[in-house]
């Protein structure tokens, strides 16, 4: 895989993480998902984006935006 792909969905993972962060420390008493599921999905996207699969990566972000967004 092309060394700057997988500079560029890092960089997104990255991006994602730190929004998602922001989010639940912005969040006052409502919690909108468990930050270890979150977490779970986050690592699992670096996880398949370090082995090729962008696609996989994609879709663990999306479900880690989805399960803090509600």
């Amino acid at each position: 895989m092309n060394k700057s792909l997988i500079k560029i969905g890092l960089l997104i993972v990255t991006t994602t993480l730190i929004g998602i962060g922001t989010v639940i420390a912005n969040s006052s008493s409502r919690v909108l998902a468990t930050p270890a599921e979150a977490k779970m999905h986050l690592d699992e996207g670096i996880k398949a984006l370090q082995g090729g699969d962008t696609n996989g990566a994609m879709t663990h972000v999306k479900a880690a935006e989805s399960a803090l967004s509600g």
